[in-house]
């Protein structure tokens, strides 16, 4: 009688070695090295201006332990929307948003933001998100962009304060003067004066319906009074305007109580 052998083969497949390789959940970082024209960094916060019709540069380093993939920025304005009801051209609320592609460990890039000649004044944004080739995004860096353009925003002189107050004092703001190359119509005035702590303590509008048609505004005899037990520091007075196409302008003025 014949035997029969059965000879069993265990096939032992290796698994692939990245199914024991630990989930990359370590997220990117994104450090500014410098702006043109360049930044201020005030409370962790960066700060910058710009003309329009100008570029903006931003040079940056983006890190990760394993494997960068991209860089998205993304530039808004951060002011109130305006309409026009009057029929004029209206002014380029200016944005950019575009991905660069990342490779690497680590990357520097310098982006050149051009700005258009017809961007409307004020107050932008520029955020910077970073992510990696595992999905993880970076803490997102954010640029306070001002953008100025002189022909077109209106201007704010006469913000004559004293340097130094003292407690129940009645200051007075005369000779302020607002004005704009073409009108404020469906624009808005804004005077506000606030303790070290950045409380209101007074404030004075000027609204739409008082701007009809006007190019200059003079303020006149308005006072705001110190309180008799307010707290040594710096104080502050603002002045917010935005014209007829929305252009924003602004100006401020310090005064210490010792």
């Amino acid at each position: 009688m014949k035997k029969l052998i059965i000879i069993s083969v265990i096939v032992v497949f290796a698994c692939g070695k990245d199914e024991n390789k630990p989930a990359d959940t370590t997220k990117p970082t994104t450090k500014l090295l410098f702006t043109s024209p360049a930044y201020e960094e005030h409370d962790n916060e960066y700060h910058a201006d710009v003309e329009a019709g100008n570029t903006f540069t931003i040079n940056v380093k983006i890190s990760d332990n394993q494997q960068l993939k991209q860089l998205k920025i993304d530039a808004h304005h951060n002011f109130d929307d305006h309409t026009h009801a009057h029929g004029r051209a209206e002014l380029t609320k200016w944005t950019f948003n575009k991905i660069y592609e990342l490779a690497g460990t680590e990357q520097t890039i310098s982006p050149v933001l051009t700005i258009p000649t017809d961007a409307v004044a004020g107050p932008y944004h520029i955020d910077m998100h970073a992510l990696d080739a595992s999905g993880n995004e970076a803490d997102f860096v954010e640029i306070a962009l001002y953008i100025s353009n002189i022909p077109e925003q209106a201007s704010v002189t006469g913000l004559n304060v004293p340097a130094v107050i003292t407690n129940g004092q009645v200051i007075t703001l005369s000779g302020l003067t607002i004005a704009d190359n073409k009108d404020l119509t469906g624009g808005k005035i804004e005077i506000l004066f606030e303790d070290p702590n950045h409380k209101a303590i007074a404030d004075k509008d000027i609204e739409s319906a008082d701007l009809k048609g006007v190019k200059s505004v003079v303020v006149q005899n308005f006072t705001f009074t110190v309180p008799a037990n307010a707290a040594s520091g710096i104080y502050h007075i603002y002045v917010w305007v935005k014209d007829a196409d929305g252009n924003i302008s602004d100006a401020e003025a310090e005064m210490r109580l010792n």
